[in-house]
This record gives structure tokens, sequence and C-alpha cells, in this order.
């Protein structure tokens, strides 16, 4: 009988609310929710809380985080109300370490037991009780942003995301597909390492990325300190990338003034060169020290400049007979 009820309650719902206008195609609430393909705002008058159907959310019970098909079947028994064939969602795929139980717990106290899940879930603070959606990154940056204007803009990924090398079941297509900070512009090639000391760079990064990058990857502790990840490793095999020249080496006399700066130390250099970098121009000459300071090109490592076939300006065909004068 109640089953009954609440199923010709759920038909007059439906065909008096229709689709809402803040749900339209083009509004922002319909962008907000166009993952969710449970029609909530349909069923605001049959269930008076989220827990109706999510009770395993404050809890932590991951078996009643969905409402079970028995529960569904209560008003869609083919009766007054058309059949539905329900499954609850697999756990969903994600590096994301969010736990909604202590979040639930502290809304909870500070809004006396009001619209708690409203505060993540709803597209606009003004919008009615079931009107909701998936979170958005943006709720989570009020509160974890520490000062940042946007989701990518935060300086600290780790308090909600898990590491690479955690996150196990992203798949590499996954990884391709994560979104680039705007910190990570043109010429953050040239500036990260200042940046590449912190948990944050474990989140995107494993150490066969950057390996495939630095020639002296296994000198460098930051690269070493990464996890190794399969995934990463099978995503750069055979990568050649392009170096970009720091400022230093776009000086008219840099050919000429660059082994000064080599004499000096080669740590900055093995970064981008190789031994074999620089034996594309000095031939004969791996016993200098500055060269033989050098990493070798390693099977699977970065390949490092290439600078076979460059030559200065100045060095003519005939360079070779009057190269001991200058």
């Amino acid at each position: 009988m109640i089953a009954r009820a609440l199923a010709t309650l759920l038909a007059l719902a439906g065909a008096l609310s229709g689709t809402p206008a803040r749900h339209r195609p083009g509004s922002a609430a319909a962008a907000q929710l166009a993952t969710d393909t449970f029609p909530h705002a349909r069923h605001a008058k049959l269930f008076t809380t989220c827990a109706s159907c999510h009770a395993g959310i404050a809890t932590g019970d991951t078996a009643a985080t969905w409402p079970s098909p028995e529960l569904c079947a209560g008003c869609h028994n083919g009766d007054l109300v058309r059949r539905v064939s329900w499954t609850p969602r697999p756990p969903r795929i994600t590096n994301l370490t969010f736990d909604h139980v202590p979040h639930v717990a502290m809304f909870e106290a500070m809004d006396s037991g009001g619209a708690t899940c409203q505060r993540c879930h709803a597209p606009a603070d003004s919008l009615p009780f079931m009107d909701v959606g998936r979170a958005s990154p943006a709720r989570c940056v009020g509160c974890h942003g520490q000062g940042a204007t946007s989701h990518l803009t935060q300086t600290s990924c780790e308090p909600c995301h898990a590491t690479l090398h955690d996150a196990a079941a992203l798949d590499t297509a996954t990884i391709r597909a994560f979104p680039k900070p705007p910190s990570h512009d043109s010429a953050w090639i040239l500036h990260h390492q200042a940046a590449a000391t912190g948990p944050t760079c474990t989140v995107c990064h494993a150490q066969q990325f950057c390996a495939s990058c630095h020639v002296n990857a296994r000198m460098v502790q930051a690269i070493e300190s990464l996890p190794p990840d399969g995934r990463v490793a099978a995503m750069v095999r055979g990568r050649r990338v392009t170096y970009p020249r720091p400022p230093s080496h776009l000086a008219a006399d840099w050919d000429h003034a660059h082994g000064a700066v080599a004499k000096a130390g080669v740590a900055e250099c093995a970064n981008c060169h190789a031994r074999e970098s620089c034996l594309g121009c000095h031939r004969i000459q791996e016993r200098v020290p500055a060269i033989a300071a050098l990493p070798r090109r390693t099977s699977g490592g970065a390949f490092g400049v290439d600078l076979a076939g460059l030559r200065p300006a100045d060095h003519l065909p005939d360079m070779q007979l009057r190269h001991r004068a200058l």
C-alpha cells in the first residue's frame, strides 16, 4: 500500500514538475549536472533526506552508498510506475583521496542537520533540496585552496589527490589527459627545478617521466625520490624531446664562451647534455675533463641534446686547417 502511494506521488510529481528551467539545455546547472543521469529533482517529494538512498555516505559503508535495486522496485514495480533496471555503480576509478565521513560530520555540526549535502553537490547555494549533481573542484577549493583562485592554481595537490604510484587503477589514457596547471607554461621547463622538491609533483609525475628529459636523472635526488611507474614507462618509451635553449645559450658568443662555463662545472649541463652531445663537435676529445664528467646515453634513458651536424658560423669548410691559429 505504501509502495503504491509512493508510486502515485512520484508519477504526479513527474507530471507536474517536468524539466525545471534551471536544468534546460544550455543552463549553468545543466552543465553542472550533465553527468547526473538520475532525475533527483523529480524525486524530491518522495525523499526528505539524501540518506534515504545514500545511507552509507555518512557512515563509510560502501555497500550502502547507492540505493539497492529492491528499494527502487518498491515504486517501479510495473504497476503504476514503469519498471526500471538499476544496478549500483561500481567504485569510481579516481585518484581522489576524499572521505565523506569527516566532511559529513563537520557540515552537520555547522548546519545543525540542515543542507549538508548541498554544500558540495548543489550547482549553486540558492538551489533547492535534491537539485544536486557531482561535486565540482571549485567547491573543494573554497576550503582547501590555500588562497588559490581556481582548482589548478593551487600549489598543493596531495591533500585531495593520491600519488600517481598509489592511484594504480588509473589507465594511461586518463594519465595522459591530466590537466596542465597554469604554472606549467612555455617557460616552465626552464624554471621548474625550484618547485620540484615537494610531494605535489608525485600526483602527476613518476620517475620515468622526468628521466625521459634529464640525461643525469640518476644523479638528481628529486628525480630519484619519485616512485617508478610502469604505465609512465610505457608512455615515454622512445620519447625524443625538444630541449629549449636557456637565455645564456642565446648570446652571440656562446659557441666560444661555453667552454669556460663547462670547465667551471657540468652539473647544470648534464640535465640536457649527454657526453655524446659534445662529441658531435669535439669528436676526439672525450678525455677533456668537462666532457668526461657528463653521463653517457643509456638504453631507455634520455637522448639529450643532439648537436650532430651543427657548427658555429665561423667554422667554415677550411676550419680544420686554420683552427689552431684561433
